[in-house]
């Protein structure tokens, strides 16, 4: 079983001190195991947020229930820790009826949907409901839904 880095999230040798992909010192930061980078999946998936681009592009949030998408995977349900600028605590995804929101948790970098050509900032605390085929970003992370 290999470690990743909690900064990069590259493998790394399980007794590094630090990153040889990006130089975090390990002993600063929780030890993160490859399991544990995978959201736990558990029930029946209602929507798929992919990642269109960023350091996760290709991979997809699979969302079974609420939750909060951040860099921890310790803190976060759906968890994205290659992104330097997700804060540990993001957003919060929210199940509502049949759809899916998006929560700005007080992030440092915020979180946006495309609007016509332009970003458009989702206020902390004001839940956006997330529509097929609009891109929200996340720190350099942007996703689409995909509902299953």
């Amino acid at each position: 079983m290999r470690m990743r880095c909690p900064s990069c999230g590259k493998e790394i040798p399980d007794d590094a001190k630090f990153c040889p992909y990006c130089g975090a010192k390990i002993s600063d930061t929780r030890e993160t195991r490859s399991e544990e980078l995978k959201p736990k999946v558990s029930g029946s998936v209602k929507f798929k947020l992919k990642v269109i681009s960023g350091p996760h592009e290709g991979e997809e949030i699979l969302v079974v229930e609420s939750g909060l998408i951040g860099r921890d995977p310790a803190n976060a349900r759906y968890p994205l820790p290659r992104d330097r600028y997700i804060s540990r605590k993001h957003a919060r995804v929210i199940l509502r009826d049949s759809s899916l929101w998006i929560e700005d948790v007080g992030s440092t970098n915020g979180s946006f949907f495309l609007s016509g050509e332009s970003w458009t900032r989702i206020n902390p605390g004001t839940p956006y409901q997330v529509q097929d085929g609009v891109p929200i970003k996340l720190g350099n992370t942007v996703l689409v839904l995909e509902r299953s």
